[in-house]
């Protein structure tokens, strides 16, 4: 498939891209980062949306998203690299957690690079912390050491918090200075069963801001200080992927299929159109939700069985943006409207609450927008 991106993208897509570097992040206890490549589904491109007759039953099932969504690539390029600049001149290397400081700035969890990155609402990008190498070291930010980093929250001072997911600790980044504030060991977070790979802050009046953080080894959300101190841990049903704060908590539980939403629980959800098809084990489902946000009244989410943005409603979910096939995945990497529009790994989500939702797709090695009607918002 070739496709010319958008104006300020002067490139085109190499057809003979035949696999793609994913970033696991349906985990258990023990604990894997990386999977090989990962063949792209030979998912037949231009086939009719869903609707009209229902399919035969040997036919795979198309759920298209919405036309009026605009999707586009606003910064990075598919080939990974690492570069600071604007729009594609930039390049990351499998981008995973977003978060939104008060300035509209988009910050970055850039896994492959080790490294933590932010960028303006018009798609400049700066390296804020992390010199590339795989390591653990404070201290200036430019000369500071991650280890695979994937999620990133802001709290209310400004400062950024990290899940050091490689290094089994959670660091802040203030002032130009990166240090440890928790670590496996320490402070009461046990030592070995103990990964974290999101975090979020809660305004607290109580403690000045609390941290709650993603454990996938101890199938647990951790509640910190700021300063790094436990409060509280709270055990789940399954490994959690992410945890959002905006509001009333958000857990993804990819391994028991569930958004945890607030006390409430939303568990293998069918998506808008699935019944089509007379096969009800065949129908496409939030099965595998990696990563959820409030939009507005409802849910914005990603998940691994299918490489579209969803929106999650009443227990109801349907396509915003790509492509949902009850034959899977079908990895690839188009902008346009929320209908036409293909990704290859989604995984990272954050809202500027107006109109945009940003969405890292990983495996595309790129920051893609999702332009929406404010109704979603509201």
């Amino acid at each position: 498939m070739k496709q010319r991106g958008p104006s300020n993208f002067k490139r085109q897509v190499s057809p003979g891209l035949a696999a793609v570097m994913v970033i696991a992040v349906l985990v258990v206890v023990q604990y894997v980062w990386y999977v090989g490549l990962v063949k792209k589904p030979t998912t037949p491109m231009g086939q009719p949306k869903s609707g009209g007759a229902p399919p035969p039953a040997n036919k795979e099932l198309l759920l298209h998203g919405k036309d009026y969504i605009v999707v586009d690539t606003i910064a990075g390029d598919l080939d990974p690299g690492n570069a600071d600049g604007p729009g594609y001149k930039a390049r990351f290397d499998r981008p995973t957690g977003l978060a939104i400081d008060p300035a509209g700035v988009l910050i970055i969890a850039d896994s492959g690079n080790n490294s933590i990155r932010s960028m303006r609402p018009d798609g400049v990008v700066t390296t804020l912390a992390g010199n590339g190498t795989p390591g653990k070291v404070d201290g200036a930010a430019s000369n500071a050491q991650f280890k695979y980093p994937t999620g990133v929250c802001v709290g209310a001072d400004g400062t950024i918090y990290v899940a050091d997911t490689g290094n089994n600790a959670i660091r802040a980044i203030k002032a130009g200075q990166v240090t440890t504030i928790a670590v496996a060991g320490k402070g009461g977070i046990p030592n070995g069963a103990y990964s974290p790979v999101s975090i979020a802050f809660k305004s607290d009046n109580s403690h000045g801001g609390t941290l709650l953080v993603a454990d996938a080894a101890g199938k647990a959300v951790w509640e910190l200080q700021t300063g790094g101190g436990v409060i509280a841990k709270n055990v789940l049903a399954a490994a959690p992927t992410s945890v959002s704060a905006n509001g009333d908590a958000i857990f993804c539980l990819p391994q028991a299929g569930m958004l945890q939403i607030g006390s409430g629980q939303t568990q293998n959800a069918y998506i808008a159109g699935s019944d089509e098809l007379d096969d009800v084990k065949r129908r496409p489902r939030l099965s595998h939700p990696l990563n959820a946000i409030h939009l507005g009244t409802a849910v914005a989410a990603v998940d691994a069985a299918h490489t579209c943005v969803f929106l999650v409603k009443n227990g109801r979910a349907e396509v915003l943006a790509g492509l949902a096939s009850s034959a899977g995945p079908a990895h690839d990497y188009k902008d346009g409207n929320g209908e036409a529009a293909f990704f290859n790994q989604p995984t990272g989500l954050a809202t500027d609450g107006k109109r945009v939702i940003y969405v890292a797709d990983t495996a595309s090695c790129c920051i893609r927008r999702l332009t929406a009607p404010d109704f979603l918002f509201h």
